[in-house]
């Protein structure tokens, strides 16, 4: 018979934790399955540990304080081939938990919860948190990682233990939430997303989630992620954006368009910006093969490239002093002078740069594993 864990964090929580509990045995029983329920209790002052233990609760110390250090403690405590996760504070409903399972028994290795589709109580979410920060931080996920998840902060959620082993997640804070849905999505796990409800806590408290520390370290972990995101279509968009906005005005400016004029000057922050996206992404692409170790998806450069865009490069300034020299060294057309050097500057420094990338790979070859 299979087996599901369900781990409960937990950091004072007296008033809610027995009926968690409770309701988590229940959810279990209606599973069909056996299982246990962990509370990590995240050093807590009151009876939380004492009424767990009281319930039949295996209780699990986590010395580091944090949401993501409690459930990483109690997950790796859980027998169970299926974890759910689900906070202390009875604003979960644990007896959504078969439908959890079943997810989980159909091919999904994550299963995550979408309050705006199950329903929010009224005053169960804070009015900044509902329509401002969560959505936010979810849009800006979905934006960068192409995942088809509505909210990515829902805390009542479950995976197979098997995949969780694989994951190696390092998140101690809230910052957890999101951490599990971007590193299962880079590692291409199924991902699901089932509607469950959001219940108002029965009475008041101080919220453990602190909105714009909590926020920025959520915004913090996406941006950090980017850089090992080899399908990220926001970046491969802004980079495609940039180019053919920077290859227009080497084309044909200056422009004017109604009464706005886009002189060479127009020309050369576009391509600042170009530039800027083009190396940015490259090393992007740098820092995934480090970071993964996955140099297999790496195409050397051939050293001839590097010549040739050098030569071109001599052509160019020759050119141009020879252009020079038949004025008699005097002005130049200073418009094309500017398209020319722009020419030159971008090659050279993009050159410049591949020629150094290159040189990373091959020492990582050397002394990576070391």
């Amino acid at each position: 018979m299979k087996h599901i864990s369900v781990v409960i964090p937990c950091l004072n929580e007296e008033k809610t934790i027995s009926s968690c509990i409770k309701e988590a045995l229940e959810g279990i029983e209606n599973s069909n399955y056996d299982g246990e329920v962990i509370v990590s209790d995240n050093g807590s002052t009151d009876n939380s540990v004492e009424i767990s233990k009281s319930l039949g609760a295996k209780v699990v110390i986590t010395d580091v304080k944090g949401y993501g250090s409690a459930i990483i403690n109690g997950i790796n405590n859980a027998t169970g081939e299926y974890v759910i996760v689900g906070d202390a504070d009875l604003t979960y409903n644990f007896l959504d938990i078969p439908n959890f399972v079943y997810e989980l028994e159909n091919n999904s290795d994550l299963v995550i919860g979408n309050r705006f589709k199950g329903g929010i109580e009224k005053g169960a979410m804070p009015f900044l948190n509902k329509y401002i920060g969560n959505p936010f931080l979810s849009m800006i996920a979905r934006l960068f990682f192409n995942i088809d998840i509505g909210d990515f902060h829902c805390g009542l959620r479950g995976i197979k233990n098997s995949v969780y082993k694989n994951l190696n997640f390092k998140s101690t804070g809230m910052e957890f939430s999101i951490e599990m849905i971007l590193k299962a999505a880079l590692m291409s796990y199924s991902i699901k997303e089932i509607p469950t409800t959001l219940r108002k806590p029965p009475y008041d408290r101080v919220p453990h989630l602190k909105p714009f520390r909590d926020g920025f370290r959520h915004l913090y972990l996406i941006f950090s992620y980017t850089l090992v995101n080899n399908k990220n279509t926001f970046v491969n968009f802004i980079n495609f954006l940039f180019g053919g906005l920077y290859f227009s005005l080497l084309l044909f400016s200056p422009l004017k368009i109604s009464n706005i004029e886009f002189s060479t000057l127009s020309l050369l922050v576009a391509n600042l910006l170009f530039l800027f996206s083009l190396i940015s992404l490259k090393f992007k692409h740098l820092i995934r093969s480090l970071l993964l170790k996955n140099f297999s998806e790496h195409k050397f450069k051939n050293p001839i490239f590097i010549f040739i865009i050098l030569f071109f490069n001599l052509l160019l300034i020759s050119y141009v002093i020879y252009q020079w020299y038949k004025t008699g060294f005097g002005s130049l057309n200073q418009t094309l002078n500017i398209k020319i050097f722009s020419i030159i500057l971008s090659t050279s420094i993009y050159v410049f740069f591949t020629f150094f990338v290159e040189m990373i790979y091959t020492a990582s070859k050397f002394f990576l594993d070391d």
